[in-house]
């Protein structure tokens, strides 16, 4: 009498197997923070539990399970709290970087002015206007301011007599690239603090930034004689085109480029947290990080 082998038995199916088979019910739409790490669950899976049948959804980060509905009344009540601190602190961080942005707008304007202002070498008196254009025919570039007897005081550098200066030039393009880049700048944190503005908002958001400075720079100028000569305005006006343009590719690139810094500069644990960077272009959000998750309950 030969002895059968037993049927051979099922393996147990684990839970995040069973898990994983069930169908998607839904994404979270809203962020929801995980309760054992504090990760953001928004656009994970919303699928329902096997065994409680109760909605859950999976965190990418440490591979908990977590509810996908609303959590009791006194986690609401201190998440609440805590999401208006949170809001404002985003804003006064906000607040914080434009003005340190404004502020650092004027350095290549003033900075400009500085290297035009600085060289003046000869200072002489002339008594009328035909006189002064002698003077701007023989020098090609001077500084004048009228004095309120009717004479003007001619200001002639021997530097800005030249047609061209190379040390002149090369310093008045490092200032223009340096508007572009703060102009840049400007919109990238636009696009991050303001993700949800839409392109016209955006624009004239750029654009009021980006004149601003050279406003505040002309009228300063124009009301004191002694910082605008022949040409100076014309720096300025540069120095805010520069601005402007810069703001502009902002506008287009800004948060294209913010998703980059934040994919080299941050670890992938933080990088949840401006998943919103992503989502405010229809793209998904990067994984939390690159190995699978260790299941658990």
């Amino acid at each position: 009498m030969t002895a059968t082998n037993p049927m051979p038995t099922a393996e147990p199916v684990s839970f995040a197997v069973m898990f994983d088979q069930q169908p998607v019910l839904a994404r979270v739409e809203v962020d929801r923070f995980c309760e054992h790490c504090g990760y953001n669950l928004r656009e994970q899976l919303i699928r329902r539990c096997p065994q409680t049948g109760l909605f859950l959804t999976r965190c990418s980060e440490c591979g908990r399970y977590c509810p996908a509905t609303e959590t009791s009344a006194l986690s609401r009540a201190w998440m609440r709290r805590l999401g208006l601190v949170g809001l404002v602190l985003w804003m006064l961080l906000a607040l914080v970087v434009f003005a340190a942005l404004f502020g650092v707008s004027f350095v290549p304007m003033v900075g400009m002015l500085e290297e035009s202002t600085g060289y003046r070498r000869y200072e002489h008196t002339v008594p009328d206007k035909a006189a002064l254009e002698a003077y701007r025919e023989k020098w090609g570039r001077i500084h004048y301011r009228t004095n309120p007897s009717g004479d003007y005081t001619i200001f002639v550098s021997e530097r800005f007599a030249r047609e061209l200066d190379f040390e002149l030039v090369a310093f008045q393009s490092a200032m223009l690239g340096l508007s572009m880049l703060i102009g840049l700048c400007m919109m990238m944190a636009q696009q991050v603090f303001f993700h949800h503005w839409r392109r016209v908002p955006s624009v004239l958001f750029a654009v009021v930034l980006s004149l601003a400075p050279g406003s505040l720079v002309a009228i300063v100028g124009f009301l004191d004689g002694e910082v605008f000569g022949d040409h100076e305005p014309i720096l300025v006006l540069m120095c805010a085109a520069c601005l402007l343009a810069g703001a502009l590719v902002g506008v287009v690139l800004g948060r294209p480029l913010a998703r980059v810094a934040i994919r080299v500069l941050l670890p992938p644990r933080i990088r949840g947290s401006f998943s919103f960077l992503w989502l405010a272009d229809g793209m998904q959000p990067p994984p939390a990080r690159d190995r699978a998750p260790a299941s658990a309950l």
